[in-house]
């Protein structure tokens, strides 16, 4: 029989039931190999996909969006999911200005 190639198995996972099992452990390796690059690949892309601030906003650290909001720094980090931020890494969170204002004028908008 002759060997089946990863595009094949792909395209229709069904064959690899026919797959000689002297083949099998060549085979998983490269499937393994593939998945650890697409792993690592998807690991180091999240700044890439982080949302990006507009050209004429301004990125505030926590501490100058906590003063600009007239809370604390804790409570900033602990509604950070309510607020609009961008983070640079895992580290570094900043605050979009305009994204801010925006939220306090529908927060006083709501209340009105």
């Amino acid at each position: 029989m002759s060997a089946i190639s990863l595009d094949e198995i792909i395209e229709l996972p069904l064959r690899a039931a026919g797959i000689p099992k002297e083949e099998i452990p060549k085979l998983l390796i490269r499937i393994a190999t593939l998945q650890g690059i697409l792993l690592a690949n998807m690991a180091t892309s999240p700044v890439a996909e982080s949302p990006k601030p507009k050209e004429d906003d301004e990125l505030l650290t926590p501490e100058a969006a906590a003063q600009m909001l007239g809370v604390t720094v804790k409570w900033l980090y602990a509604h950070k999911r309510q607020l609009p931020n961008v983070s640079l890494s895992h580290k570094q969170l900043r605050f979009s200005r305009k994204g801010l204002q925006r939220w306090i004028a529908a927060r006083i908008n709501k209340g009105a």
